[in-house]
């Protein structure tokens, strides 16, 4: 009977994962600002009861808290974008124009490496990129139009969330039969939402300083940006290293003599990037979100098909959701031995 009930538990979750992955895919543009807006309702809640504690009226407060971080959002985006433009807009045109006109002469003028012997592979490999390139434009254009209203209505949807969390909040206890375990798993969802944040804010600044710090004793321009830039680019997990790095590498090997300043920086997020994964983020965020790789990289592969950069972003926030959820359901402890690390 114990195995038939447990054969039970585990064939629903099963129908309701795919349910909810069928769902996902099919109609991502309706439902990643939904599960966005979530997570960041839960990230701001705190300051939305800080500021009624201090007398604020709710709607007021939580006018105020989504001002502040849509406000934030927008600074740091144009902030991005602005810097980069500048950095681009100041490279070396002759560099730029050589590297493109003849790569393969500019790396052997860079380098002792003859390369010309595979002259045919490697321009065949360059058109292949070039084909993906030109492919790719329709579907980030497309990206571009979905990006622009996912930003116009997550706003909105974070404002309401918050306004009726206390709905929401009963509306979730009293549709479970256990209420003391309901509310011990609310407080415990906050708690790790909470240790998630502070904990990634302290690793974005250890991952800009010190990946800031390297770029520059390499004499690397815009060593402090790209840094921060690293630093934010963390909340991406392994996806995230690969972008920030690109920009410094192209940046030494156009404005560089020598293409040992690119392995050199190659070499810095290497470093930076070890020192991240094994010791900074499990020390510092603790074991609350300490999550599978294999299932981290399988999320990350489903959301970021879906919802692009925003779905990569809030791969761990709803993976740590669904450990803290197995966490408080004796017959979920299966999932969560498979989400958790060891």
């Amino acid at each position: 009977m114990k195995t038939k009930s447990l054969i039970d538990v585990y064939l629903k979750i099963a129908i309701l994962s795919t349910i909810v992955i069928l769902a996902v895919y099919y109609a991502g543009n309706i439902i990643m600002p939904i599960l966005l807006s979530g997570v960041i309702s839960l990230i701001l809640f705190p300051l939305v009861r800080k500021l009624n504690i201090w007398g604020i009226p709710k709607s007021l407060a939580v006018g105020l808290v989504v001002l502040l971080a849509s406000a934030s959002m927008l600074i740091v985006i144009f902030g991005i974008g602005f810097q980069t433009q500048k950095i681009i807009s100041e490279f070396p045109e002759d560099e730029v124009e050589e590297v493109f006109d003849d790569p393969i002469q500019s790396v052997e003028d860079k380098t002792d490496v003859k390369i010309s012997k595979y002259t045919k592979e490697i321009e065949n490999v360059i058109e292949q990129v070039k084909s993906v390139l030109v492919e790719a434009i329709p579907s980030a254009l497309n990206r571009l139009t979905n990006t622009i209203v996912f930003f116009i209505t997550c706003p909105i949807y974070i404002f309401f969330m918050l306004l009726y969390s206390e709905n929401i909040r009963d509306f979730y206890l009293q549709s479970i039969k256990n209420r003391s375990r309901g509310k011990a798993f609310i407080k415990s969802l906050e708690a790790t939402y909470q240790n998630y944040v502070k904990g990634m804010l302290m690793v974005i600044l250890i991952v800009s300083v010190l990946t800031g710090l390297g770029l520059f004793l390499l004499g690397i321009k815009y060593a402090i940006f790209i840094g921060i830039l690293t630093g934010i680019l963390t909340l991406i997990p392994y996806v995230g290293v690969f972008i920030s790095a690109s920009i410094p590498i192209v940046l030494a090997l156009i404005t560089k003599e020598s293409i040992w300043y690119a392995v050199g920086v190659l070499l810095v997020y290497v470093v930076v990037q070890f020192l991240e994964g094994n010791f900074i983020t499990p020390k510092i965020v603790g074991n609350q979100v300490s999550l599978n790789p294999l299932v981290v990289i399988i999320g990350l592969v489903i959301f970021g098909a879906v919802g692009g950069v925003a779905g990569m972003i809030i791969t761990i926030p709803v993976l740590a959701l669904i450990k803290t959820m197995a966490n408080h359901n004796p017959s979920w402890r299966p999932l969560k031995t498979l989400i958790e690390t060891r």
